[in-house]
């Protein structure tokens, strides 16, 4: 099928729509995604189908209720109740579909449904979690191909790298489905990269907020680099990028309706 468009997909973690600065947020610094949002559509009427992590991105993946899905809170992934939950197991999920459509697949970043570090159906390649998520610099495993390996550093930018590496070494001949999951808008907020130290809030706001607002800016500044591959390879016209956050939260404050941030559609 010719006309078929590469897919790619940023999904951050408990960001929610007011933490953007294309929404009217002038403390995010993020240019990315406010090019995304001016030469795109933003969407103003969506909402997420629940405001905690992993049955919003079980819906996603499943396109279900989390009543339908059975995710009906965070999986707590490391211990042995969250080791023995079944998470997506049996159910179809997006990328199956698209592989069954002629899509060569990847999942960088988070997964969060259910044992993070093993490759999950419906993926060609496979990069997220081999234990927790945090810290966000620090030592930390990652799952390569289901293989655990040990980071030490910063982990946003090994996500861009792996990002980048798979559209480089991909089969050309296939359209491409690329789900890449960052969680530096996830508390807690500290250790952003010294390169962004200046893209912070104003020094009025409140304490908490400048360290939000440093680590969502670390968050949405890293899909540039991907953005910038997608114009050197020539298929930034072919390729519908979209990026929706998982949920809107502000310390334990949980609301359920936000606005998916932009979406970016090029034929």
């Amino acid at each position: 099928m010719p006309d078929q468009p590469n897919i790619l997909v940023f999904l951050t973690d408990d960001h929610g729509q007011w933490a953007s600065h294309c929404y009217g947020n002038t403390e995010i610094h993020s240019p990315t995604m406010d090019y995304l949002a001016a030469t795109g559509a933003r969407m103003t009427r969506a909402f997420t189908p629940c405001p905690v992590c992993s049955p919003a991105r079980a819906s996603f993946f499943t396109g279900r209720l989390p009543s339908q899905h059975g995710i009906h809170d965070w999986i707590h992934e490391p211990i042995d109740v969250g080791r023995a939950h079944p998470g997506l197991k049996g159910q179809t999920n997006i990328g199956e579909l698209l592989q069954s459509a002629g899509y060569q697949t990847a999942l960088i970043g988070k997964w969060h449904c259910g044992h993070s570090w093993d490759p999950q159906p419906g993926f060609d390649r496979w990069f997220s979690y081999g234990d927790f998520q945090c810290p966000h610099k620090g030592r930390i495993k990652f799952s390569d191909q289901g293989g655990i390996i040990d980071f030490d550093g910063y982990q946003t930018p090994v996500f861009t790298d792996h990002a980048i590496d798979f559209l480089r070494r991909r089969n050309r001949s296939k359209p491409f489905f690329l789900f890449v999951g960052y969680v530096d808008t996830h508390a807690p907020y500290r250790d952003r990269p010294k390169g962004l130290s200046n893209a912070t809030a104003p020094a009025t706001s409140a304490t908490s907020q400048r360290r939000r607002s440093r680590r969502v800016t670390a968050a949405i500044h890293s899909p540039g680099g991907l953005t910038a591959r997608m114009r050197n390879v020539k298929r930034l016209h072919s390729t519908t990028q979209r990026s929706p956050s998982s949920t809107s939260r502000w310390g334990a404050s949980w609301t359920s309706w936000i606005t998916a941030a932009p979406s970016k559609k090029r034929w």
